[in-house]
């Protein structure tokens, strides 16, 4: 069965490199998937969080550029079925 797609929330612990990116649980779920862009529709992926598997509700990220606008999204994996995308959360670095 295909899983439901997780709810982005807002970032948190935000300053000028980084940031918590954060989400709702899915159950069950075997991990998420996490997509960082700068862009709102994902066509220039941040190279290090372009679809990268996270297994919590959390996700910390590091070295990015102060001052800059960037955009996350979030989807659940169970076995071989994939949710669609989260709902897209922007936020900029300080």
């Amino acid at each position: 069965t295909r899983p439901y797609g997780p709810v982005a929330d807002s970032a948190t612990f935000i300053g000028p490199n980084g940031f918590q990116a954060n989400w709702g649980p899915v159950d069950p779920v075997d991990h998420y998937i996490f997509q960082l862009a700068t862009d709102a529709v994902f066509n220039n992926p941040h190279p290090y969080y372009d679809n990268i598997m996270v297994g919590d509700t959390l996700r910390n990220i590091h070295s990015l550029n102060s001052n800059t606008t960037y955009y996350y999204r979030v989807k659940a994996k169970i076995g071989s079925q994939i949710s669609d995308y989260s709902n897209t959360i922007t936020v900029k670095t300080q």
